[in-house]
């Protein structure tokens, strides 16, 4: 879910406590995810500008509760499980 998705989904649920968790994919694994995919370069650059647009004001802004980095899929998943775990706390 994009920012504004994230905007919207709060303000449609006032009542409700929304834990937001960026997910952070090193540039070089997007990449190496979207080769795997079959995208050509120019699908994976503009993706990457348009991700890079979307995001960019909301890692400046840190509005997100968690940032996870992934890097490898087992960890990051750990990672939200506890997350997920102690917000349910």
């Amino acid at each position: 879910i994009d920012p504004i998705g994230i905007k919207t989904l709060k303000e449609s649920m006032p009542n409700t406590n929304i834990i937001t968790i960026f997910i952070n994919v090193p540039r070089e694994e997007c990449k190496k995810r979207a080769q795997g995919r079959g995208d050509s370069m120019k699908a994976y650059h503009d993706r990457s500008i348009a991700e890079h647009r979307q995001f960019s004001e909301m890692i400046r802004s840190a509005a997100y509760d968690y940032a996870v980095p992934n890097r490898n899929l087992n960890i990051a998943c750990d990672i939200i499980s506890h997350i997920i775990y102690r917000e349910s706390q």
